[in-house]
This record gives structure tokens, sequence and C-alpha cells, in this order.
């Protein structure tokens, strides 16, 4: 792709991905976007140069990202695997010694557990959350008895009730448990047997 740079042809050869952006046009009245694809000149040892920008090609929609994982951050991995173990949630042989482990759930989604420790080691700056819950992890439990059952065996296994076992307006009976972290854990059944 021919262009020329302060009166001399340079040839250049495209080797990367397309470059896109936005710039204001003289004026500063409006925005122009802009697609170019990343060039070097083909001749060795000279610098790289981008050619001049070219109006923008539209690539289309974007892609959707993709759910595929849920994080937990913890302060201690085998208590809290223990919790999430009475859940039915399996992790790897020796994931309690780790300080970042993860669990397949229904669907293809991860469950992704890491520790305090785990977090600051690529983030200086965490600081584990205090207050409310942020993200709840929801349990189908079948039936109302259910709810009931696993409720009582979460708060035998190092949970700590916060909305017991109630019939909710919208049709379920339902429970939250923090889990050991203060994360919340919702159980919950159709009142009624589903047709």
């Amino acid at each position: 792709m021919p262009w020329t740079t302060g009166g001399r042809r340079r040839s250049l050869r495209a080797v990367g991905p397309t470059v896109h952006g936005r710039r204001l046009v003289p004026g500063g009245d409006r925005e122009v976007q802009w697609s170019r694809p990343y060039c070097a000149p083909r001749a060795a040892g000279g610098v790289s140069e981008a050619p001049p920008s070219v109006p923008a090609v539209d690539p289309g929609p974007l892609p959707l990202p993709q759910l595929q994982c849920l994080g937990l951050v913890v302060a201690d991995m085998a208590r809290a695997l223990a919790f999430y173990r009475r859940l039915g949630l399996v992790f790897p042989p020796g994931a309690d010694g780790e300080t970042h482990t993860q669990a397949a759930l229904p669907g293809g989604l991860r469950l992704l557990v890491d520790t305090h420790e785990e977090m600051r080691s690529f983030d200086a700056s965490f600081r584990p959350g205090s207050g409310g819950h942020r993200l709840a992890l929801s349990f189908s439990c079948g039936d109302p008895a259910g709810v009931e059952r696993v409720y009582a065996d979460l708060l035998a296994h190092g949970g700590t009730g916060h909305l017991p076992p109630w019939d909710a307006s919208w049709g379920q009976r339902y429970a939250t448990v923090h889990d050991p972290d203060g994360s919340a854990v919702d159980l919950f059944a159709p009142l009624r047997a589903q047709a």
C-alpha cells in the first residue's frame, strides 16, 4: 500500500490488526471515525510509521461477551470450600490449600474462588468488602421442604442465617444464608408443583 510522507513515497505492508479510533475534525465541531491497518515500512531498519487516516469501514456488530464465570473472594479457602461442598459443588483434590480454585456449574459456568492473598498478588489496592452483599449465588432446592433442610444444614456448617425461610410473594419458598465470608447464598423452590 504506497503512500507519501514528506514528499517521499513509502511502500508499507500490514503487520498486525486493524486499528480503529476517533479524531476531531479541524474546527472541533464533529468527530470522524477512522480505521487503518497497522503498517510498517518495507525497508529493513526503518522506523514504523502509520499511514494517514482513512474513513472507517463498518466491521459489523461486535460479538456479545459470554458469561462464563462467577467469582468469590474468601478469607479462608478451606472453610469456604467446606461450606460450598454442602451445596453440591465439587472442587479439585487439594484445593483447600490453594489460593485459587474453581468448580464447574450446570450449564457450563464455573465458580472461581480466590483468597484475599491471591487478589492482592495482582491487585495491590484490593480490600475485602464490608457491608451488604453485591452478588448472591442462588440455589434451587427442589421443593419448600428442601429449602428448610438446606438452610438448617448450612447454618450447622459455617453459614449465618440472614433471612429464614419464608413464602415469598413471587411464589417461592425463599431463604438467604451468608457464607463464612458474608456473601449471600439464596435458597429457593416453587411453592406449588410446576405444571
